[in-house]
């Protein structure tokens, strides 16, 4: 039997992830957090605390520079 279908159905399917890149993403979202939070406690010590405040607000937070002035 022969497979049929249009681009349409073509394009559906190549949009699907493959099978385990969900759990691979969630894999390396953890590993990301966990190397930010390491990173971050060996940063905060060494820098001001107004420093690290607008480092927060902006880079984590998101803030624009100019709402955390």
């Amino acid at each position: 039997m022969r497979g049929a279908g249009d681009t349409a159905v073509l394009k559906r399917l190549r949009a699907e992830p493959a099978p385990g890149d969900e759990a691979e993403a969630l894999w390396d979202r953890a590993y990301e957090q966990q190397l930010f939070s390491w990173a971050s406690a060996q940063v905060r010590p060494r820098v001001a605390a107004h420093n690290w405040q607008a480092f927060w607000r902006t880079a984590v937070e998101g803030q624009s520079v100019r709402a955390s002035l």
